[in-house]
């Protein structure tokens, strides 16, 4: 008998007492709003199951049930500071059938409360079932163990390839990074924050180094910080002060602008430290007049160089300063220059971290991504006004919104050197804490749309406070050539093209349907009906050459008539009926490339939301397998955002731009030429975009299959050899991705070092 055969008999003895007594049913949990087993949502954040006295460690859930409508479903933790946005384990996504679904839970003190919430619409909820098991440790390895000996055999290769990859992991964290590698395959969703901090950690060591670069650098600005405060605790005011003083960086200046502070105790600590250090200015104002006013109030008594906003109950990194001109001794060009961040409880614990993409303009326009820590140049601000009035809680967001229309010269620096503090009263904590500012927010996108090219809807996305969808406006109603090759498949086909006939709304299109050596009598019928049915906006041409979708699809390009073209799978169903005008009106801009869409599972769950460069040593689909409805990691299926490139199989573009950057390659015949084409677009300075708000279903590889053949195998590989050589600093380095985050899978957990 084989070694894996044996750990599966073993793995599946253990399987089958997997819900044993002790477990905790549902009827031992703390639920509300139940009713003979059945909950009802009534809104975007329904009534929710609360789990209480659950076991610390990794455990595993099962969930039994069924809605009315497609949701997902998923569990959020409070920390001691409310529940907050932040999805802790995804469980599955309930449709009208009743399933089972599978999840990883991860507790790790501090934990106030586990909340469950079985769906994000309103709906009717039926649960049959909800367990929660703790998971050893045991059974952790064989769970990861197994499928991969099963998957990779004896194979000496793989298992010296296996060695080499934990050799440097071995060497560097010992049994103990090795171990976090085995359970974050078995639980992406692993918090494995506190490890990236350790291993991050600023020592003394560290901090020495530093300091002996800092003095050498030939280029040394004065970064004046810009602070507004208004009776802030005298905690959080005396902590984001000291975060200053801790600079590494020396060359600074604190400009503070106390906004008529009415608690005592914020004079006396001001003073205190003013005293102490002439780099700090301090403005008394004579009212209060709330951010915009203090903020230019501390502008004003700037003259560094460059300035930076500090909140004043925030922290900055000792670091931040010397990361932030370390990159302008590199690139002193830069106007301005960000970084990632994190959050900080009362009690300064750090944790939920963002890690951004390099400059992403269409994301920034979905919410204010760049956030806290980033530094401007003095100049810059000044010409474009400084902060607006009537903007109060979105200063920021305006003043980078009307800065970015000036200068693309932005700088991101990606590791964390801002800490945002959650307290009562924050956005941190509770998104829904200042309306006034994410309605400022709104009405700073709509400024800059009316500024731009262009005009547009600003939605703000529901339940997620913050989060904005814009819908650009179609100009002049193009004429949309869609593009569809096609080999039999004749169900597939049909429904491809029945959703696009019967679901869209806008009507100027034409679809270019090539028949790639189709042999069944079914679709010859069925192409015929169509020309029946549509014989204006339906065209098919037959070409038996030998398949190779990029010149097939160069060669439909060429019969287009319209302004824009399309390029559509066979195996795809049209779900939004607004995709047509929505695509197009992104397509019309004159800074975007590539426009794609969410593909789905016919399951519900995602097959594709952008490509991210790098996963699994070349591409992967960014949220791959995740419910569709959650908000994607920070937010980024709540909006349209950039990524370095999207699918071919629902690809859309302005006909004269993909005839300039030369089309398709035609050295790539099956599987690259999508990412090849939208890397050329990016490196000539468009921005690829993906629109999570149209959706269509793809049924993946149905014409041509999955590369599961070795001659399949050699040619997949050597067209991403060819890709690599063209574009080898996208491969290594994927602008629109962190590179503190993982290349092993598509859900954009943190990288295991």
């Amino acid at each position: 008998m084989k070694l894996a055969e044996v750990f599966k008999d073993i793995l599946d003895l253990l399987l089958r007492r997997r819900y044993h007594p002790e477990i905790m049913p549902i009827q031992q949990l703390r639920v509300s709003d139940k009713k003979q087993g059945h909950w009802h949502a009534t809104g975007s954040e329904p009534q929710t199951l609360l789990i209480g006295d659950l076991p610390v460690g990794l455990s595993e859930v099962m969930l039994k049930a069924s809605a009315t409508r497609v949701v997902a479903a998923g569990i959020f933790i409070d920390r001691g500071n409310g529940f907050g946005m932040d999805l802790h384990s995804p469980i599955g996504t309930l449709n009208p059938e009743m399933q089972v679904h599978y999840g990883y839970l991860q507790l790790r003190p501090p934990v106030e409360a586990v909340r469950f919430d079985p769906a994000d619409f309103p709906c009717e909820i039926q649960i049959q079932e909800l367990y929660v098991r703790r998971i050893s440790r045991a059974e952790i390895a064989m769970r990861v163990m197994i499928p991969w000996v099963r998957r990779v055999g004896f194979h000496p290769s793989e298992w010296i390839r296996a060695f080499h990859r934990f050799k440097p992991i071995w060497r560097r964290s010992g049994l103990r990074g090795v171990w976090r590698l085995i359970y974050s395959r078995l639980a992406p969703g692993t918090d494995l924050y506190p490890a990236w901090l350790a291993a991050h950690e600023l020592n003394e060591e560290k901090r020495s180094r530093l300091h002996k670069e800092q003095s050498a650098f030939s280029y040394r600005p004065l970064i004046s910080i810009l602070m507004p405060v208004y009776n802030t605790d005298a905690r959080w005011l005396e902590a984001a002060l000291d975060s200053v003083f801790e600079q590494i960086y020396d060359h600074w200046e604190l400009c503070i602008a106390d906004d008529a502070s009415t608690e005592p105790h914020v004079r006396r600590i001001l003073e205190t430290y003013q005293s102490r250090d002439k780099r700090i200015k301090v403005v008394w104002r004579p009212e209060n007049e709330h951010i915009v006013a203090a903020s230019n109030s501390a502008f004003g008594i700037a003259s560094g160089e460059f300035v930076a906003m500090l909140d004043h109950d925030d922290k900055l990194h000792p670091d931040a300063l010397f990361r932030a001109v370390r990159m302008l001794n590199e690139c002193p060009e830069l106007d301005m220059i960000y970084s990632d961040e994190d959050k900080l409880s009362e009690q300064d614990g750090r944790h939920a971290p963002y890690f951004k993409p390099d400059w992403s303009p269409d994301l920034f326009l979905s919410q204010m991504y760049t956030a806290h820590f980033a530094l401007y140049r003095r100049s810059l601000v000044a010409k474009v006004g400084g902060f607006r009035t009537g903007f109060d809680g979105a200063q920021d967001y305006d003043l980078v919104l009307r800065l970015t229309e000036r200068t693309n010269k932005i700088g991101h620096i990606p590791t964390v050197l801002y800490s945002w503090r959650r307290t009562e009263g924050s956005t941190a904590l509770l998104s829904s804490s200042k309306g006034y500012a994410y309605a400022a927010a709104k009405r700073a996108i709509e400024g800059a749309i009316k500024r731009s090219e262009g005009n547009g809807i600003v939605e703000p996305v529901s339940g997620y406070p913050g989060h904005f969808c814009v819908h650009w406006s179609l100009q002049n109603d193009p004429l949309i050539s869609i593009v569809i090759l096609t080999r039999d498949k004749a169900d597939f086909l049909q429904r491809c093209l029945r959703s696009i006939y019967t679901l869209s709304t806008y009507k100027n299109y034409e679809i270019i349907l090539l028949d790639n050596g189709s042999q069944e009598e079914r679709t010859e019928h069925l192409i015929s009906e169509w020309r029946a049915k549509e014989p204006i906006r339906f065209r098919c041409e037959r070409t038996d050459q030998p398949f190779n979708f990029s010149a097939l699809n160069n060669h439909g390009a060429a019969l287009a008539r319209g302004e824009v073209v399309l390029f559509l799978n066979n195996d795809t169903e049209v779900l939004s009926p607004h995709w047509l005008e929505e695509m197009a009106a992104q397509a019309q801009r004159s800074s975007i490339g590539a426009v794609g869409a969410l593909l789905l599972y016919p399951d519900n769950t995602i097959q594709h939301a952008g490509i991210v460069l790098g996963i699994g040593e070349w591409a992967g689909h960014s949220h791959k397998g995740m419910p569709v409805g959650i908000p994607g990691y920070g937010g980024r299926l709540l909006g349209p955002s950039n990524y370095a490139a999207v699918t071919a199989a629902c690809l859309m573009m302005r006909k004269e731009l993909f005839l300039d950057l030369g089309g398709f390659d035609p050295h790539l015949a099956v599987a690259c030429g999508d990412v090849e084409l939208c890397l050329r677009a990016l490196a000539q300075g468009y921005y690829n975009i993906v629109l999570p708000h149209v959706r269509l279903y793809h049924y993946e590889s149905v014409t041509r299959g999955y590369e599961d053949s070795p001659e399949k195998r050699t040619r997949f590989h050597r067209e991403i050899d060819y890709v690599r050589q063209r574009w080898p600093e996208f491969l290594k380095n994927d602008p629109f991705y962190n590179p503190n985050l993982t290349h092993e899978r598509e859900d954009f957990s943190l990288a295991v070092q």
